[in-house]
């Protein structure tokens, strides 16, 4: 049996003309059996297999069927850590109570010996009873006849110069015994200790003497200082009088007699302006 409608040709209408449907009820269950698939049947012999597994669990954990498991409710108990080793307390360091009745200490009294005074220098400046000496400033300004400078330890000459007052020379000891001597415009000089510069007036170094050495000094205006020196070391006199001609070479050989006789004496005239 065929319709218009293609869902209702999905089903077999002729079974409801079956005179066995004797209602509308029967025909619609008759439908519902060819709608809706039986459902397959299963095995239960899983669920036997299951129980089996169970009661087997329970029997090693000694729980019963239908049991539970007692839980264990004892307390917790925790552990403290150990605590750090502490270092012990420096104790405090009071200052001792002064003692209000005590007598103070006596102060300490050090003896010292008294210092004894250094011993004066002698002088260092030493002419000749016939030299005339001028002092000047810081200057020995030699006249005439001759003087010894000495300065050492024991003996300050009290000036850092020797000067010539005919001369333009000048006489600086570095920690010196030198002796010099003059006569009209000629000069002679020797050093027993250390050593002496010569300069001019204005400041030009003619020569630097050492130990041992001795010089004539006499103006020369063909000289480029208007100074010539002349190294004599100890040179015998007659040959000291061959050195120069005339008047001259009487007065060269007069002032280096003077020198090498190393006269000393103790007077010298005020500075004069």
């Amino acid at each position: 049996m065929s319709t218009d409608d293609p869902w209702l040709d999905a089903f077999d209408l002729d079974e409801l003309d079956d005179p066995d449907l004797r209602s509308i009820d029967d025909a619609v269950a008759r439908l519902k059996q060819q709608v809706t698939p039986a459902p397959p049947r299963r095995s239960r012999g899983w669920m036997w297999l299951g129980l089996a597994a169970a009661l087997a669990a329970g029997a090693l954990l000694g729980v019963g069927w239908g049991q539970q498991r007692p839980i264990d409710t004892a307390p917790v108990v925790a552990r403290p850590l150990p605590a750090p080793e502490a270092t012990p307390p420096t104790p405090e360091r009071k200052p001792p109570t002064p003692d209000a009745t005590a007598a103070p200490p006596e102060p300490r009294v050090v003896e010292q010996a008294p210092r004894e005074p250094a011993p004066p220098k002698e002088p260092g400046l030493e002419p000749h009873p016939n030299a005339t000496v001028r002092l000047q400033d810081d200057a020995a300004v030699l006249v005439t006849g001759t003087l010894r400078y000495v300065h050492d330890a024991t003996h300050d000459p009290g000036v850092t110069q020797v000067r010539w007052d005919r001369l333009p020379l000048v006489a600086t000891p570095i920690g010196t015994v030198f002796t010099v001597a003059s006569e009209g415009d000629l000069a002679a000089l020797t050093v027993s200790v250390g050593q002496i510069r010569l300069t001019h007036s204005d400041g030009r170094v003619l020569t630097t003497l050492d130990a041992g050495q001795e010089v004539a000094v006499f103006a020369d205006p063909q000289s480029p200082n208007g100074l010539r020196v002349m190294a004599l070391d100890g040179m015998p006199l007659d040959q000291v009088d061959d050195l120069l001609d005339g008047p001259e070479a009487k007065a060269l050989v007069s002032v280096v007699a003077l020198l090498r006789l190393h006269g000393v004496g103790r007077t010298l005239l005020p500075d004069e302006p």
